[in-house]
């Protein structure tokens, strides 16, 4: 059910930047980190392995998983910047053309920080840190228990440490990539941990993946309750690690154990929205706005937004993300084959 859960928490993303509480988004970004922790160690351990050869495989795929979708998204900004630029600029300033070098090499190679602008599509600073932590996964900085285990050590101790200097600032435990390093750690380590992590939560009757959903959306609407006015920024810190548990048990038993809400064909179409959703809703809630001079109430403004994110996601599956596919099923199963055949002289 991995792909109902990406495209659950892009949706929640999509609401926090264009309904709020910014908590959503803040809370779904750090369930992303820890999934692509937990994934990209499963695909490197058992579909690429650590040899050159696989590496390649995993680099290259990795490549045509972001990038041809990134530009496509990108291509839509250019478009409503063309035919609406002020009306842009009023929504969402982030999304306005490059004007150094500079500022185009980083929209092309998405190479951001949280500060960078323009960002043609705003919300991809945060793929700036998922490609840091392919690479060190590449790497091997996941390759094994032990080295996840150091992996989170050292994490939590930057954490923690960051924690104690400025704990009021959670921006600085967010944005910067080394930021990034906790979730995705404790996403390898339950990779690493799974059957361990299965027993001991079939031995407490919580096996099920729809009880930590269930969870995790009460936390959600705590972070609505707490909104924008934090009283004390120690409730913000609670909810915020304590969303990072919930997302990691979710995600355990979601590896672990089957569940029948959805047969799996349908949960990888679904799936496929994920991305589409994440990098193009605030084009969609700009176009939106272009047309209405943002006269809606919050509320339409954001189901409309949502349908128009939905159909942009749907012409970017077809258009990119499927043709794409084929190509990364071709080079995913060539390196599993490599593999195989070595597997075969060996034994």
């Amino acid at each position: 059910m991995f792909g109902i859960f990406r495209t659950f928490l892009a949706l929640l993303v999509l609401i926090g930047h264009l309904y709020g509480p910014f908590q959503l988004g803040i809370y779904a970004v750090f369930g992303f980190y820890t999934l692509s922790g937990y994934l990209m160690t499963y695909i490197m351990v058992n579909n690429y392995g650590y040899t050159l050869e696989g590496r390649k495989r995993f680099a290259i795929n990795r490549i045509l998983r972001i990038f041809p979708t990134y530009y496509a998204s990108i291509l839509i900004s250019l478009f409503l910047l063309y035919f609406f630029d002020s009306k842009i600029a009023e929504f969402q300033p982030l999304i306005s053309l490059p004007q150094t070098i500079n500022q185009t090499f980083q929209n092309l190679f998405l190479l951001f920080t949280i500060d960078s602008a323009p960002r043609l599509s705003p919300p991809t600073w945060a793929l700036t840190v998922e490609l840091f932590f392919y690479l060190t996964i590449c790497i091997g900085v996941s390759k094994t228990k032990k080295i996840s285990v150091v992996w989170f050590m050292a994490s939590a101790f930057y954490t923690i440490v960051v924690l104690v200097h400025s704990p009021e600032n959670w921006a600085a435990r967010y944005f910067p990539i080394l930021s990034g390093s906790l979730p995705f750690s404790i996403g390898a380590l339950i990779y690493h941990f799974r059957n361990s992590l299965s027993s001991f939560l079939k031995r407490l009757y919580l096996d099920n993946p729809i009880i930590w959903l269930a969870l995790v959306l009460l936390n959600f609407i705590y972070s609505y309750k707490v909104g924008n006015n934090i009283t004390s920024h120690w409730l913000f810190i609670i909810g915020f690690y304590t969303n990072l548990a919930l997302m990691t048990l979710c995600i355990a038993t979601l590896a672990v154990f089957e569940t029948t809400l959805v047969d799996r064909k349908t949960d990888t179409k679904i799936g496929k929205y994920s991305y589409p959703i994440y990098l193009i809703h605030w084009q969609a809630g700009a176009l939106l706005f272009s047309f209405t001079n943002g006269a809606l109430s919050k509320l339409i403004f954001l189901m409309l937004s949502i349908s128009v994110t939905f159909i942009l996601s749907d012409i970017l599956i077809r258009t990119t993300v499927n043709p794409i596919e084929k190509l990364r099923k071709r080079i995913k199963s060539t390196g599993i084959n490599v593999r195989l055949k070595k597997l075969k002289k060996l034994v």
